[in-house]
């Protein structure tokens, strides 16, 4: 700012001397600010200008929307690993090479590294915020050069390199997955063919419906006789109960009973020749009235053998030494009718306990029989089963993979007919117009700069040099 200050008092001083100099050199200045206008056209026209070409690539989907994601035929590239290919040596070089041979450029380009900053890319973003950026599956190439029809070859050379290093990558995975799932599906129907004959061979030998339906009938008759058994125990329990209590009284009973009778003599005699049919007549009257039985008539002897054959009692009291006066007195031992029917109860009672126990054991045996076939099924069905399911599992994994291994052949084969590339070309590159705007702008730069230089050296050689030689000399 100071020095802007005192330059002005200076310039005010010598302002008639600026203005002369600026005439005496006029038209040296207006010469070189035109010659220098003229050279930036040219420079603008020719070498400043450059012209931009634009390719739009896509990774596009399968042709058909029937494939399913599980036999995808290889994995596919995304956008943004398609990117990192766009500017790799190898992309670069092929490009380069293409290029250079075709011989439709201006110039052979001299090396990789121009080619390589006359290229850029950028994927298009179909959505962003600041959280997060969501590209879309298009990929934007451009190409500068000079000519427009140089743009125009190298941008469209310069995608389809990238396309067919696309190319190889899906090439390179899908040609070996095809021949390894050749093989592989060979063998898969091979073991699906034996997997098939074995469970064939399997249900024929292997009846377990019939081992369920004699499980369910060996269960049925383990709970008949389970009831049975429980009857019959029920039915033992108070058998054994009723013997046990005809016994009990059994000891409480006596199997004889001793009856005697006070009775008149003459009723007593009178009961005698009615039970004995003895015939008393001559009978001697006892003396002093007691009643004495000297068995004059040859009467049997109660129990003894003659009384046995008589028809009477057996057992008959024998006559009293010494009788009572007036009286006579008949004692006789009578059978217990009680006694003799719980003798008879005893008797019937026992054979059916008897009987139950033998019924309880067999049924007790016929009980542990079925039980240990039916324990004998359930180990034959088990293990049925478990066979079942091994040769049913080893089926549906062989069918599995045989139908994995056939749908991704197939969907490889169809695949390989089908010209299909996962980058594609949207839109190509063109040839855009030239335009004069580089020229003009050159032209204008350099004369401004022409006119301004050349009034620069006019005041410096008017106003300094030439005085400073003049002093000088």
């Amino acid at each position: 700012m100071s020095e802007s200050v005192a330059l002005m008092p200076w310039i005010q001083e010598h302002v008639r001397d600026i203005v002369a100099a600026l005439r005496q050199d006029k038209g040296k200045i207006i010469l070189t600010g035109v010659l220098l206008a003229v050279l930036g056209f040219i420079g603008g026209a020719k070498v400043m200008k450059s012209t931009e070409s634009t390719v739009h690539l896509v990774v596009a989907p399968m042709p058909s929307q029937g494939g399913a994601d599980m036999i995808e035929p290889a994995p596919k590239m995304d956008i943004t690993s398609i990117a990192l290919l766009c500017k790799s040596d190898e992309v670069l070089q092929r490009t380069l090479d293409k290029l250079n041979q075709s011989g439709k450029l201006a110039d052979p380009l001299p090396s990789i590294r121009v080619l390589s900053n006359s290229l850029r890319y950028e994927i298009t973003v179909s959505k962003e915020t600041p959280m997060d950026k969501t590209y879309s599956d298009i990929l934007e190439l451009r190409a500068k050069a000079p000519v427009p029809e140089d743009a125009a070859l190298v941008v469209n050379t310069w995608a389809q390199e990238i396309i067919d290093a696309v190319d190889r990558y899906e090439a390179g995975m899908e040609g070996p997955l095809l021949e390894i799932f050749g093989e592989h599906y060979n063998d898969a129907e091979q073991d699906l063919t034996e997997q098939e004959e074995e469970r064939e061979r399997w249900y024929v030998e292997n009846n377990d419906e019939l081992i369920k339906e004699r499980q369910m009938t060996v269960s049925g008759l383990i709970m008949e006789v389970l009831g049975n058994l429980s009857d019959t125990t029920t039915e033992l329990t108070g058998e054994r109960a009723k013997a046990a209590a005809y016994r009990q009284s059994l000891k409480l009973l006596d199997p004889k009973l001793a009856v005697s009778w006070s009775l008149p003599e003459a009723v007593l005699m009178g009961v005698l020749r009615d039970q004995l049919g003895i015939d008393t007549k001559g009978e001697e009257e006892p003396v002093g009235g007691a009643v004495r039985l000297d068995n004059p008539a040859g009467i049997a002897e109660p129990g003894g053998p003659a009384a046995e054959e008589a028809g009477g009692p057996a057992a008959l009291p024998r006559r009293q030494s010494e009788p009572i006066p007036g009286q006579s007195v008949l004692t006789q031992e009578v059978v217990n009718e009680t006694y003799w029917d719980v003798c008879e109860e005893l008797m019937l009672t026992e054979p059916n306990v008897a009987g139950l126990e033998a019924r309880k054991q067999q049924l007790e045996e016929l009980l542990a029989e079925h039980q240990a076939e039916l324990d004998t099924l359930n180990k034959e069905y088990r293990r049925m089963e478990t066979e079942k399911e091994r040769v049913e599992r080893r089926y549906n994994l062989a069918k599995e993979v045989h139908d994995i291994f056939y749908a991704r052949q197939r969907w490889l084969e169809i695949a390989n007919q089908v010209d299909y590339h996962t980058l594609q070309l949207l839109s190509s590159g063109t040839v855009w117009p030239s335009s004069r705007l580089w020229g003009f702008a050159g032209a204008a730069v350099m004369g401004s700069f022409g006119f301004a230089g050349a009034a620069f050296a006019s005041l410096l050689f008017r106003l300094f040099l030439q005085p400073a030689f003049s002093k000088a000399s």
